[in-house]
């Protein structure tokens, strides 16, 4: 049965596949190489994905759990940084840790407050919490760090003129700090007001579906979103203070990150 299930999904997928393929044939519109690199991008994803997660439900141990949780955090953090372009060997640990320092307390506490105590690490419950939260808040972060360094290649006269007159590194960044966070919190608000009418009736249902009394429902999907936004500005701020020793020389002077 679950076969059939498989099969029948595959085929249907493969059936909404060809409707924008036709679509871009008839209409010219060039978007078949975007089309099939995202197409396979996401297969791929969602193979890993699915691997690692039917492999810790298959174990069921919870040092398989955390372990898991680990690698789809990292893999996680590794592509949103490759998303912008940015290199893995200067931002890798600084963006890791910043997300890793939210994780730690997010992710466990939202599963506990899903489900009950006793099942909240399991990996068919624990896991797809980890997916999700730390796949918002990667971008986000991300995002911010990309707010960070352009605005410091951007405006680096007025970075080494702060230098330059007494100020100390934390002093001359404070403003390019204070810019990528407001940039964050302000993408992580707007996309709030959009998802109020998409992702927040599809988790609503999907928390109901898991069993979740309707009003913990709701108060769950508001208290996950303002998660998100905290979530998003914390690490960013941490990986930010953690990049300094890999983003920095002696001098002070910024290095190539992307």
């Amino acid at each position: 049965m679950t076969s059939l299930y498989f099969l029948g999904g595959l085929v249907f997928g493969i059936l909404l596949l060809i409707i924008p393929v036709v679509l871009n044939n008839v209409l010219k519109l060039g978007i078949l190489n975007k089309l099939q690199k995202g197409s396979a991008s996401l297969l791929i994803l969602v193979l890993i994905y699915g691997i690692l997660l039917s492999f810790a439900i298959w174990q069921n141990h919870l040092w398989l759990t955390m372990l898991t949780a680990l690698l789809i955090v990292g893999l996680t953090c590794s592509l949103s940084l490759m998303r912008f372009r940015f290199k893995l060997k200067v931002l890798l640990i600084p963006a890791l840790a910043g997300l890793l320092s939210v994780m730690l307390v997010l992710a466990p506490i939202s599963a506990i407050l899903i489900t009950p105590l006793s099942q909240s690490f399991l990996p068919q419950y624990f896991l797809p919490v980890v997916g999700l939260l730390s796949g918002l808040i990667a971008y986000n972060m991300v995002r911010g760090i990309r707010k960070y360094y352009v605005g410091l290649q951007n405006h680096a006269a007025l970075y080494n003129y702060l230098l330059g007159n007494g100020c100390t590194h934390h002093q001359a960044v404070a403003y390019f700090l204070r810019r990528s966070l407001q940039s964050t919190a302000l993408w992580v608000l707007r996309r709030l007001s959009a998802n109020m009418v998409t992702t927040t009736p599809l988790l609503l249902l999907v928390l109901v579906w898991a069993g979740v009394p309707v009003v913990k429902a709701a108060i769950l999907n508001f208290l996950f979103f303002f998660a998100i936004l905290s979530g998003s500005m914390i690490s960013l701020f941490v990986s930010l203070w953690v990049a300094r020793r890999y983003t920095f020389d002696e001098y002070s002077r910024l290095q190539p990150v992307s």
